[in-house]
């Protein structure tokens, strides 16, 4: 069982991201989970952000690491299913106690929309849907959001 939750993300904006802050968050974000995956079976969840189905406030970098795994989830999810083997990625947004969430929150601590539930999410919230998506040997291939409703889709 495999539950790959690295990342890194600096919030910058697009014009300041240079090529070694991009490489760093592509080797983090999406070369060490694939690195895992050939090493974890029989089931495979990535931790992923929902800045990667909506971009996010991080910046490219960011987005485009996380939105790189749910690529490599499709691809790998419809490559191994045969064999009995889940991969799926999950995609939270702003929970409690990560080292994003002052950056998003910024001097102010005002994040940046209302949550429809009212509070952030936490770090075992998170842990509880990544166990269930993989001990469930029906999902694969999907992204699910954890985000308390803040970003329906």
């Amino acid at each position: 069982m495999l539950i790959a939750g690295a990342g890194v993300g600096k919030q910058l904006a697009w014009t300041d991201v240079d090529v070694d802050t991009w490489d760093t968050t592509m080797a983090v974000n999406v070369r060490a989970p694939f690195l895992m995956v050939q090493a974890a079976l029989p089931g495979m969840v990535f931790i992923s952000s929902i800045a990667a189905l909506n971009g996010g406030v991080i910046g490219p970098h960011h987005a485009a690491g996380k939105a790189a795994l749910h690529g490599l989830t499709h691809s790998l999810a419809s490559g191994v299913a045969a064999a009995g083997v889940t991969v799926n990625a999950l995609a939270p947004a702003l929970v409690a106690g990560t080292r994003i969430l002052p950056a998003v929150a910024g001097e102010g601590g005002r994040l940046p929309a209302p949550i429809p539930v009212g509070r952030l999410g936490t770090p075992d919230e998170v842990a509880a849907m990544a166990t269930s998506m993989v001990t469930n040997g029906y999902l694969t291939n999907k992204v699910i959001t954890l985000d308390g409703g803040l970003y329906p889709r």
